[in-house]
C-alpha cells in the first residue's frame, strides 16, 4: 500500500517537473533554432558601373590593403568608367554568395564575424497563457579581416560584443516550444 501511495505522489511530480521550461532546455532549443553559431555578414561592391563608384573604390581601397581583394578601375575624375574586383585566396575563405546585381553593379556577401550563443539571463513565465520569454546573450566575435575595415561609409565598423535578445516560447501538450519569430 505505501509503494502504491509512493509511486502515485512521485510519478506526478515527475511528469510535471519534466513540463518546465529551464534554461537548459531554452538554451538547447535556441541554440538549434537560431541555428548558433552564425555567420555575420556584409555585402560588397565587386562589380561597379555607376556614377557613384568613388564610394565603391574607396572601400576596395581598404579591403586590398589587407590583401582581401584586388581591383581595376578604367575611369578617371573626368569619365565614369567602371570598377571591378576580384577575390584574392586570403578573401575566398570568406565569400558567403553572390547578392544582387544587375548590369551596372554587382555585389556578394562576406563573412564579417560570427554569433555565438552565451547563456540564458532569464525566463519570464505567463502561466495564463502558457507562454515564456526567455532573455539571452550572444556574443559576436571571430571577426575576420572583412570586420575589421573600419570607417566604411555603409556599415557599421564590427567589434567584439554582447547582443541582447529575447525567444518566445509556448508550452504544447508534448512540452516547451520556440515560436520562430525573434523579438529582439
Amino acid at each position: 500500500m505505501k509503494k502504491v501511495l509512493l509511486i502515485l505522489i512521485i510519478i506526478p511530480f515527475f511528469i510535471s517537473c519534466s513540463g518546465k521550461l529551464t534554461r537548459s532546455k531554452a538554451k538547447k532549443q535556441i541554440i538549434e533554432v537560431y541555428k548558433y553559431p552564425k555567420p555575420v555578414t556584409r555585402e560588397i561592391t565587386i562589380y561597379d558601373n555607376t556614377f557613384g563608384k568613388s564610394g565603391t573604390v574607396y572601400e576596395l581601397k581598404k579591403f586590398k590593403k589587407l590583401g582581401l581583394l584586388d581591383y581595376t578601375d578604367t575611369g578617371n575624375y573626368r569619365r565614369r568608367g567602371s570598377v571591378r574586383a576580384t577575390l584574392t585566396e586570403k578573401g575566398k575563405k570568406y565569400y558567403i554568395r553572390d547578392a544582387r546585381s544587375n548590369s551596372m553593379e554587382k555585389n556578394i556577401i562576406v563573412k564579417v564575424a560570427e554569433l555565438h550563443f552565451d547563456k540564458v539571463t532569464g525566463i519570464k513565465f505567463n502561466n495564463e497563457k502558457n507562454t515564456a520569454y526567455v532573455e539571452y546573450e550572444v556574443r559576436q566575435t571571430n571577426i575576420t579581416p572583412f570586420g575589421q575595415v573600419k570607417n566604411i561609409l555603409r556599415f557599421k565598423d564590427i567589434e567584439d560584443k554582447v547582443i541582447k535578445k529575447t525567444a518566445y516560447f509556448e508550452k504544447f501538450d508534448d512540452g516547451w516550444r520556440i515560436h520562430k519569430k525573434d523579438y529582439k
